[in-house]
């Protein structure tokens, strides 16, 4: 058989009080049932008991509904160790709760507090007395195989049915029940519950879940645990107690009661899934009361259920045959009959088609319906990234601009400047690219694939419908010649069937992939070409891999690979965020490694430009409207509260896409957000053809934001990794929207259907499965969920306290969202302090508190220090804060990352450490450190050389520099604790420093200085300060850079003459 059948009963009530009505309608039900089984092909499985069995959890009512058990059993054939049920609240004794019992279900408000209860047998004892009833029932009627008590409140049972293991999941929705309507809101499942449970049936094809009430009986908190969890490790979710016929959790129709009173529309259902048809469907019955009393084909509960069938789609893995434990490996074709030229030239329109189009080309919606079929296109708008590897500047006799290859040179009198990706691309066989999220690491990769593709076709002699030229994009960086690009998504491959830490899973998915893009016949022509070299390997997004097992089974594949294909003439790119790289176990042997930096204001500038010629190229503004909103957009990005932003590739495109949607820019990156959210929304809604959409009619722009932010937070908080975007299924964002819809699981559908066609803040990703387009637009909407939450500063402590990586985001949306958009910066500080709740002590502390401590300071941050220091209770808040970031650095406790991005967050909010800043009288505060006279080791040994090249490479000249090892004798001095910060570099530069000859013998001898300021090998202007590099290196506590040998020189003989005059 190729057929998988259940019954489904619930809410039976048996009682003594209704016994006469009740045998007229379940008489007649063991009849129908009987009928079903015999004359419709509807021989039960198993059957399924979703709760209240009884009325009021008397035994006298278990009595009653054994009776009934034992014949329905008789009538199906069903075994007893095939009839399933769970409790519900009729089942609950009431009598039996004590006051004890109440006093700790009411104090159970929180994720960790009904974990802790549960796992404490005392407690778990005095809540489940009231169930001892059901619990006899159990054992008498079961005969151990169910077996209910206090630490059995749920199970597991495993069949095997139609060559498919199948679950049942009987889950406890009654343990917190009272029995009555105030039960809605305050119950539980537990997410200690449910993931036992989940773990129990993980080898299982098929896994049910069975529980009494649907899941918005359930508080909050518990919901958003248990839901997603049960939505996507549960094939189907059945429950009861709804009394009528509604919608399930999962795609078909609930039970509704099989009996409540004849006055109810009482109702049962059988389930038959055809695995060999890959469809389901849900037979239904309901009881008509008229001529006599009669079970019938239920055609009035449901819309268009004309024939009392309800059909559903089965999930392809449960349609599909039997999976064994490795997916057979497929075929690689034989070389065939077609030119490979051909074949080529068809992988690489593909990819072109691919690579082309900005993923985030958000436009105005009207401009959008006016040109449905044009996108921006990726090479118009493209400007070079920079990486944070420091090159060598070209002298004036090499010629400016000309391109000498990735040449670090150590000299003291050469310039350095940023490495393009490109050049360091150029430079490294085998690299890994790190960035910041949007930092631009998959553009570059799809840039690259792009221009490699377009210049392949050339090759070819095949015409690219985007141009020609395409070598001319990559140099003179590029040296290598038109590769073949082979670009791979990791994420993809670590959710594929080949994901086994080989080279050649790895190629088995290529493989694959290939296939499902009707490429097949190119397999054997790459793979050969592999094997000969020529091959540019684009691997993006090793972060995005969440699951450890996952990403080292993917670090393996791509090391592996990379040997296995290591022909001289590949080249290997990698893409990952740059903290989620730090872990040695993600690391990769002999891959060079490159950061990008972020935006200058010159490229910005570049972009934006960019940005609006293509704006006018497509036709969507005029030239004189695109050069007015350039210039605009470029000022707007040299305001101080929106230019850090703007030095992110995709916060600047988003910008760029609200300020040509809208023609201005709000205020901060909170503000920002909220209406990039709302223009999304606005296409939702607007962007359509024609005005009449019932869907976007049925809901506010408002009520779907609301929607989205509870799906964020959900979809964060099952997703595992702080990398990446959470997947959302469709079952689960259909279950959140039908709550802003009357609970109408089709118009939550169809709302699914239209957000699918036309796009917004989710993108499908798969069938069935959507995903935000940024991990930020998740983490701002999951931020904004938190903000409105009750206890919200004890809760998202609690939340960072739980997964610090995975919440901090998501924490610092929330501040900002309830200090600026929801005005009440008083609960915002009140995060800080329950992040940071006391001085910091002097004993050991957690790592958890100094990450709590440092995000506390994040935190004001966010908030502001001028509202921070409006009230003086927030004002202690800041000092407290301001205490641990100081011991934080000073104790040398976390990594020495982390205790410079400290060192960042206490420069903005305020360094009160001697040393760093000023005095009272305006010169610098030294704090000096006596170093006695005596020998030390200066140089290198010429022995040591080798090994020092082999660890930390280089030039062999540059270890001779250091040449020979020697040993100085020096007199005592004095060295600052700390190195020049640029506040007192600050105070050298506003005394006029840079204009006074006294301070600058040296650079004035070197033809460096003149009075108009410091001008230095590569300045094209004089200067009257340090070169600026902005970000971290204009804090006020950071030691001051973009100085040379000169400036030093007379910055000390400044200071000198100003500290004898004070002394």
């Amino acid at each position: 058989m190729s057929t998988i059948t259940w019954l489904h009963l619930s809410d039976l009530h048996f009682r003594e009080a209704e016994r006469w009505d009740e045998d007229i309608v379940l008489r007649k039900l063991l009849d129908d049932v009987q009928k079903q089984t015999t004359s419709d092909s509807l021989r039960p499985d198993f059957v399924v008991m979703s709760g209240d069995i009884a009325f009021s959890g008397a035994p006298e009512e278990y009595a009653l509904a054994r009776q009934f058990f034992d014949e329905l059993l008789k009538v199906t054939g069903v075994p007893k160790t095939r009839l399933f049920t769970v409790p519900g609240n009729h089942d609950v004794d009431r009598q039996a709760i004590s006051r004890g019992a109440t006093a700790i279900a009411s104090s159970l408000d929180s994720r960790q507090a009904v974990n802790e209860v549960l796992a404490v047998a005392v407690d778990r004892r005095l809540i489940f007395r009231k169930f001892d009833h059901y619990a006899d029932f159990v054992s008498d009627c079961f005969g151990g195989h169910l077996v209910f008590d206090d630490e059995r409140y749920f199970y597991v049972q495993l069949l095997d049915l139609a060559d498919r293991r199948v679950a049942v999941l009987g889950l406890n929705s009654a343990w917190l029940a009272y029995g009555g309507d105030e039960d809605r809101g305050r119950l539980v499942l537990g997410e200690r519950q449910v993931r036992l449970a989940l773990e129990a049936a993980r080898d299982a094809d098929l896994r049910i879940a069975l529980l009494h009430h649907p899941f918005d009986w359930l508080q909050e908190f518990d919901r958003n645990d248990c839901e997603a969890l049960l939505m996507q490790g549960c094939d189907f979710v059945l429950h009861g107690h709804l009394h009528r016929t509604g919608l399930l959790s999962l795609t078909m129709p609930d039970a509704g009661a099989s009996y409540a009173s004849r006055d109810y529309p009482n109702s049962y259902n059988f389930v038959q899934l055809d695995l060999g048809t890959g469809q389901g469907t849900v037979y239904l019955r309901r009881y008509s009361d008229e001529r006599g009393g009669f079970w019938t084909k239920d055609v009035m509960t449901y819309q268009n259920v004309d024939d009392g069938q309800y059909p559903f789609e089965l999930m392809p893995s449960l349609g599909a045959a039997p999976a064994t434990d490795r997916r057979e490996m497929p075929s690689v074709p034989v070389m065939p009959a077609v030119d490979p030229a051909q074949l080529e030239a068809s992988y690489l329109r593909r990819m072109q088609d691919s690579c082309t189009a900005l993923p985030l080309a958000v436009i105005d919606p009207r401009a959008f319906e006016r040109t449905r079929q044009q996108t921006m296109d990726l090479l118009a708008v493209y400007v070079a990234l920079h990486t944070q590897t420091r090159v060598a500047m070209e002298k004036e006799s090499e010629g400016k601009g000309e391109h000498r290859g990735l040449e670090r040179v150590m000299e003291p009198d050469r310039e350095i400047r940023p490495a393009t990706a490109l050049e360091v691309a150029d430079h490294d066989r085998k690299m890994v690219l790190l960035g910041d999220p949007g930092s631009g690491k998959s553009i570059f990769a799809n840039y690259l694939a792009l221009c490699l593709a377009g210049a392949r076709l050339e090759r070819l002699g095949e015409t690219s419908l985007l141009g020609d030229g395409w070598m001319a994009h990559l140099e003179p960086p590029w040296t290598h010649g038109p590769l073949l690009p082979l670009p791979i998504t990791l994420r993809h491959f670590a959710r594929s069937d080949w994901c086994d830490g080989t080279a050649n899973g790895l190629w088995n998915f290529i493989a694959d992939t290939l296939a499902t893009q009707d490429l097949a016949d190119f397999s054997p022509y790459l793979r050969q070409q592999l094997l000969d070299g020529g091959v540019m390997v684009l691997l993006d997004g090793l972060d995005e891999v969440a699951d450890p097992e996952e990403r080292q089974a993917v670090r393996d594949a791509v090391a592996d690979f990379a040997k296995t294909y290591g022909h001289p003439d590949n080249r290997y790119l990698v893409t990952c965020r740059g903290y989620a790289y730090q872990d040695t176990r993600w690391q990769l042997e002999r891959f060079a490694v490159h950061t990008l930096a972020p935006f200058t204001q010159k490229q910005i500038d570049e972009f934006i430009g960019c940005w609006y010629r293509e704006v006018c190229r497509l036709g969507w503004k005029s030239e004189i409207e695109a050069e007015d909103l350039t210039h605009r957009l470029q000022a707007a990005t040299r305001r101080p509260d929106l230019a850090p932003l703007a030095r992110n590739p995709l916060q600047l495109t988003m910008m760029a896409s609200l300020h040509f949607s809208w023609g201005r820019l709000p205020e901060d990156r909170v503000e920002l957000y909220q209406e990039m959210v709302r223009l999304l929304l606005v296409r939702w809604q607007e962007a359509r053809l024609g005005e009449d959409m019932g869907v976007t009619r049925a809901v506010s722009a408002g009520k779907l934001e609301s929607a989205l932010e509870r799906v964020a937070f959900i979809a964060h908080r099952t997703q595992e990794g702080p990398e990446g975007t959470a997947d959302v299924s469709e079952v689960v964002l259909r279950s959140v929207l039908k709550d802003y819809l009357e609970g109408s699981w089709d118009r939550a559908g169809d709302l699914v259907t239209y957000i699918q066609e036309r796009a917004g803040l989710l993108m499908e990703r798969g069938l069935g499965v959507y995903t935000f387009p940024h991990r930020s637009y998740q983490e701002y909407l999951a931020g904004s969920y938190l903000a409105v939450q009750p206890d919200f500063p004890d809760e998202a402590a609690g939340l960072i306290c739980e997964n610090y990586a995975q919440w901090r985001e998501v924490a610092l949306w929330a501040v900002g969202v309830m200090a600026r958009l929801k005005k009440m910066t008083h609960v915002a500080v009140d995060v800080a302090a329950a992040l940071c709740p006391h001085k910091v002590p002097d004993r050991a502390v957690p790592e958890a508190d100094w990450r709590a401590a440092h995000l506390a300071g994040e935190a004001l941050l966010e908030i502001g220090l001028e509202e921070v220091k409006a009230r003086e209770r927030h004002e202690q808040v800041l000092a407290r804060v301001q205490g641990w970031l100081v011991a934080l650095i000073e104790r040398g406790v976390l990594t020495p990352m982390d205790r410079a991005a400290a060192g960042d967050v206490l420069a903005r909010l305020g360094d009160p450490r001697p040393g760093v800043g000023l005095r009272e009288d305006g010169l610098p505060d030294i704090v000096w450190c006596e170093v006695p006279a005596g020998l030390f080791i200066m140089g290198t040994q010429k022995e040591d050389i080798p090994a020092l090249l082999e660890k930390y490479g280089g030039e062999r000249e540059w270890y001779e520099w250091e040449t020979p090892q020697h040993q100085p004798n020096l007199s005592a001095y004095s060295i600052g604790k700390y190195p020049v910060t640029n506040a007192q570099c600050a105070a050298f530069v506003q005394d006029g420093g840079y204009r006074n000859d006294e301070w600058w013998k040296e650079a004035i001898s070197a033809a460096y200085w003149s009075p108009a300021g410091f001008k230095g090998y590569l300045d094209d202007e004089p200067r009257t300060g340090p070169a600026t590099y902005g970000g971290v290196f204009e804090l006020p506590n950071h030691p001051v850079v973009g100085v040379s040998w000169y400036e030093a020189v007379a910055f000390c003989r400044w200071l000198t003459e100003r500290l004898r005059g004070v002394f």
